[in-house]
């Protein structure tokens, strides 16, 4: 269902509807098919007299069935906005069903417009426009749950330290996801003003708060509660200011997902169901603050920024962070590498009679992706981060504590095959390394016996596939294998052995078949 507005004067609009969309579905037969046909047609009026009234303007039907109506030049309408991250063509709807969408990373899709069209499809259509009257206006979300059976069956119901479909055979809906956009086109020529906002139900809410927003300035839940698995959240809220700076300057203030590594929060635009340790355990989610991109010529960009810190927007202690990043995408070869850092103060996981800790943190992020050929692509992560006084130092015999620093980082590496727009498999392996146990365990050390935990390395491997049977849906069956050998260490005061990471912490070892299922609308 595509609704498009058309300007035929200065007070009146013509309204074009399309069942295409009720159409395309070949399951949809006998009466049902005029049900949701005649759903979908008034959907599309509720939507289309809405905006028709926004603008001031009467509006007068005129009903087609014909799709191509609504199709629309992407080169034209949607080049400025990629380019301002990419300076690539604009990319299908789910970023691994075509061999040409993979070049782009985290980095490189926070704009929705980069790896779908507001509606989802393969082609150019749009929710709705507004030709020479407004630019126009994305509208969209997606419905994405998900099963996870695990091999061992732990009695806490838990697979962690697998974040986001953290359940143990059991049901999550991760995420029901809104979004309205207006994007703007930052290609050197105008000043034009956007923005966006997000709206998110599910389980993966809880990743998503933000301190200061979603959680108080102590970092405690407030209207989502403590033991709530699901919540409500505002991931994204921000506006976006594109000037006439050289090839294209764009200015973005308020709340965003974080730009760095390849995996991102939007369920749509990962590969597989589970996350990377890299990403859940090891880098920012969000950011708020402001980020400047500069486009330089048509194959890189360059980023510097001002935040509040990792998911925060305002604390009782003094986070920032600079925010640094690069982009070289040249179109004429298959290679990409795109480059981010975050230097600043942050949590150190903490708290004191005072209240939270902070110290200096340092993040940076590179992802490389090789285009092997037009169905092979190659992506290679390296992340690594800094905390300072990270780890907690207790001195038994002098009843002190002190603090020492932490480090942490990790590899993570793809390898996407699309056999065809359909379907796509892929392979990860990755390898996370938290030897000082800050971003995964207890980050207590004894003067006396060594750290509270021992070994600290952490290693997954998962295959699985990407079907999309039709234009709005995708299934994402995945088989995971996790390994760690970190462990309890029972020379330290009051310590014990046989703790370890898996398995309700029984086992160096775990097994999970998940799969989910996304709609996107």
């Amino acid at each position: 269902m595509q609704v498009m507005l058309d300007a035929k004067s200065e007070n009146a609009c013509r309204l074009i509807t399309t069942f295409a969309g009720c159409q395309s579905n070949p399951f949809r037969t006998g009466s049902a098919t005029e049900t949701i046909r005649g759903t979908c047609y008034t959907f599309s009026l509720l939507l289309a007299f809405l905006v028709c009234h926004a603008e001031g303007q009467t509006p007068i039907l005129a009903e087609v069935d014909e799709p191509s109506l609504l199709t629309v030049d992407m080169a034209s309408d949607f080049d400025g906005v990629v380019d301002q991250e990419t300076s690539k063509s604009p990319v299908p709807n789910y970023p691994y069903v075509n061999g040409d969408s993979a070049d782009l990373c985290a980095s490189d899709r926070q704009l929705p417009s980069q790896f779908f069209p507001p509606v989802y499809s393969r082609n150019t259509r749009k929710p709705f426009a507004i030709p020479n009257v407004s630019r126009e206006i994305m509208l969209g979300g997606w419905l994405a749950q998900s099963f996870t059976a695990n091999s061992h069956s732990p009695n806490n119901r838990q697979n962690l330290p697998m974040s986001f479909n953290s359940r143990s055979n059991d049901y999550l809906l991760q995420q029901l996801y809104a979004f309205l956009e207006v994007p703007v086109l930052s290609n050197g020529n105008a000043m034009q003003l956007g923005g966006r906002i997000d709206v998110l139900f599910g389980s993966d809410a809880r990743f998503s708060e933000m301190r200061g927003i979603e959680r108080d300035r102590m970092n405690r839940r407030k209207w989502n509660g403590d033991d709530n698995l699901y919540g409500l959240v505002i991931p994204q809220a921000y506006v976006d200011l594109a000037l006439p700076v050289l090839d294209g300057l764009t200015i973005r203030a308020g709340r965003f997902y974080a730009f760095s590594g390849f995996e991102t929060f939007m369920a749509p635009a990962n590969f597989f169901v589970s996350k990377s340790y890299v990403y859940a355990n090891g880098s920012p989610f969000e950011h708020a603050g402001v980020v400047a991109s500069q486009r330089l010529g048509d194959s890189a960009v360059m980023r510097l920024g001002y935040t509040q810190g990792w998911d925060s927007f305002d604390s009782s202690t003094h986070f920032f962070g600079i925010l640094t990043g690069f982009t070289y995408a040249p179109t004429d070869s298959p290679n990409s590498i795109s480059v981010t850092t975050h230097l600043g103060n942050d949590w150190t996981g903490m708290n004191d009679a005072s209240g939270p800790r902070d110290g200096s943190r340092y993040f940076a992020s590179a992802v490389f992706q090789r285009k092997i050929s037009s169905f092979l692509r190659y992506v290679f992560e390296y992340d690594i981060g800094y905390q300072e006084d990270g780890t907690l130092v207790a001195d038994i015999p002098t009843s002190t504590i002190g603090f020492r620093s932490s480090l942490w980082q990790g590899i993570a590496q793809y390898l996407i095959y699309d056999f065809n727009r359909q379907l796509s498999s892929a392979l990860r392996v990755e390898w996370f390394n938290d030897p000082d146990h800050r971003q995964l365990a207890v980050p207590i050390e004894y003067t006396t016996g060594g750290p509270s935990f021992l070994g600290g390395d952490y290693v997954e491997v998962t295959g699985g596939f990407n079907w999309q049977p039709m234009e709005s849906m995708i299934f994402r069956p995945e088989l995971r294998w996790d390994w760690s050998n970190t462990h309890s260490n029972p020379a330290v005061p009051g310590g014990v052995s046989g703790i370890y990471t898996y398995n309700d912490h029984s086992s160096r070892y775990q097994v999970t078949c998940g799969m989910d299922w996304i709609w996107m609308f």
